[in-house]
């Protein structure tokens, strides 16, 4: 993906030492990709393209599976009846852990892991040595095993019943939607839709939550099935570092739609020694992606604006710097480091580095 953004005139990979460290760690791998315009974000859409043809099939069998039949679980609910033989009914029957149901004169029944039919012709089958031809009937009162579950940055996370016919889109009005949160005084929605996601049997779906939530695309919207996870992960852990030859260098909260020209805004523009390339910082400590990008560019509308990614950070170089190399980009990676650091579960990267 990240040598699709990328001219084939890039630099390549270098291998660099981390300075004076004397650490038997690998040393970080940096990968340096001049961005031009015209070419990148047309590879970008072609191969986004391509990733959206190989999940193609898989999206459209998913679209296609049959509905779970509804099979009873611990815990569900039923009331019991015989018609015409109103002594035998049974209320609130509550399916035990393993499966079973006692029932005054049938005694205890197994009936987990069968259809609501089968249920009831198993009850039928232990009545027909007491009754002659009758007529049960299982009501089911509460579905508890037969659910799905959704979790993370929605406002009402839990586990809730499946219906038939239920997709994505329904299980997010269920939880009533993406949990709200405040930033700088205003509202906004703190759920990461890119990195989201939906596991079944132990595996993620290739759904889009941003196409299937932003954009209504019904391939994305997927059917749901029993023991489905859905889960939102938090965008308020996901900042956008802006440092540099900014105005005020700052944390932003990554948002779905954030670019570089954006981002600057946040930072209160550029000051008037900003060189002519702004470097994008992707990646791991043990593996950095940087991309140059011509600032004018973007700002005067030649090219595309660039799209940000949770974490990345954006450095303005001085003018006269657009002559980076290799070393000067090492010293630079301890603060980004550092950044990266600080900015993790336990930390805030933004209170030990006077950003805003």
């Amino acid at each position: 993906m990240m040598r699709s953004l990328l001219s084939g005139t890039a630099a390549g990979v270098l291998l660099v030492s981390a300075g004076c460290s004397t650490s038997s760690e690998p040393p970080p791998q940096i990968e340096i990709w001049e961005v031009l315009p015209g070419r990148e974000m047309t590879e970008v859409l072609k191969k986004a393209e391509q990733v959206e043809q190989e999940n193609a099939a898989e999206l459209e069998a998913l679209q296609k599976l049959p509905d779970d039949p509804y099979r009873i679980s611990p815990s569900d609910v039923f009331d019991f009846n015989v018609y015409e033989h109103e002594d035998l009914k049974v209320y609130e029957l509550t399916v035990t852990p393993d499966g079973y149901v006692g029932i005054p004169l049938l005694g205890a029944c197994k009936i987990g892991g069968l259809t609501l039919p089968e249920a009831t012709d198993e009850l039928k089958r232990r009545a027909d040595k007491y009754i002659r031809n009758p007529k049960v009937a299982l009501i089911p009162r509460q579905v508890k095993g037969f659910a799905y579950t959704i979790g993370g940055r929605v406002e009402r996370p839990g586990r809730y019943p499946l219906s038939t016919g239920m997709r994505l889109q329904d299980a997010m009005a269920t939880a009533w939607g993406i949990a709200h949160g405040d930033s700088r005084g205003e509202s906004v929605e703190t759920a990461d839709l890119k990195t989201s996601y939906i596991l079944r049997d132990g595996r993620k779906l290739p759904v889009s939550f941003e196409k299937a939530l932003l954009k209504g695309d019904m391939r994305h919207n997927i059917p749901l099935r029993n023991g489905d996870y859905i889960y939102l992960l938090s965008a308020m852990d996901s900042s956008v570092y802006v440092l540099g030859e900014v105005n005020s260098a700052r944390h932003v909260l990554y948002k779905v739609d954030l670019t570089l020209a954006k981002a600057l805004v946040f930072a209160a523009g550029l000051k008037d020694t900003h060189g002519d390339y702004a470097l994008v910082f992707r990646g791991t400590p043990e593996k950095e992606t940087v991309f140059k990008i011509n600032l004018a560019n973007i700002l005067e509308g030649r090219e595309v604006d660039f799209p940000l990614a949770p974490n990345d950070t954006v450095f303005i170089p001085k003018s006269g710097l657009s002559a980076y190399n290799i070393n000067w980009i090492n010293q630079f990676l301890p603060t980004l480091q550092m950044l990266n650091l600080l900015a993790g579960p336990f930390g805030n990267a933004a209170l030990y580095m006077g950003i805003k």
